[in-house]
């Protein structure tokens, strides 16, 4: 319902359709399980493993960069499936997301932690824009297939000297 009262109303011959809550009353959504996210290798002290050369970061982040922030791997939640974002990378640079498989193991690796499992693979470059920012859709997972996911990217001046860092990772398991 519109502001003024009157009611816009869509048809359409697609199926998979549900009714969610809206801000203004039920809609209809898309009835699409997304896959669950868990967030991994922070920076902020909470994981057992401290960034390499006391590089700490803010809730959430990687390692601190050469800017002072981690950066930051999130489900940006798509409407069709897992949608990655990332953020307070770099600006200007390129970033490589890796996709990994088995154990996630810490490790201390140049300015960051690298989590990203013990087979992980490049599946995309990311071009952040001058806010740092980039979005990625991964292929579909199948149903309990788990990945983990995790961003390195360029730290030149990085603050344990190294070229490199790591983004926070998440695990994420097919519905």
């Amino acid at each position: 319902m519109l502001e003024d009262g009157s009611e816009v109303v869509f048809f359409s011959a697609a199926e998979g359709f549900v009714a969610v809550e809206g801000p203004g009353g039920d809609v209809l959504g898309l009835g699409i399980e997304l896959p669950e996210a868990s967030v991994l290798c922070l920076g902020d002290g909470t994981d057992w493993l401290p960034c390499p050369c006391g590089n700490r970061s803010g809730a959430g982040e990687g390692c601190a960069n050469g800017a002072g922030v981690g950066a930051r791997l999130f489900d940006a939640h798509g409407r069709s499936g897992l949608l990655l974002g990332y953020e307070q990378g770099l600006p200007g640079g390129s970033a490589l997301l890796l996709a990994g498989e088995g154990a996630s193991l810490a490790l201390p690796f140049e300015n960051g932690l690298f989590c990203a499992g013990t087979l992980a693979r490049g599946i995309g470059v990311l071009h952040p824009g001058s806010a740092g920012l980039a979005r990625f859709a991964p292929a579909p997972l199948a149903p309990g297939e788990t990945v983990i996911y995790q961003v390195y990217y360029r730290d030149a001046g990085g603050p344990c000297g190294a070229r490199g860092n790591l983004s926070s990772a998440l695990l994420v398991t097919g519905e």
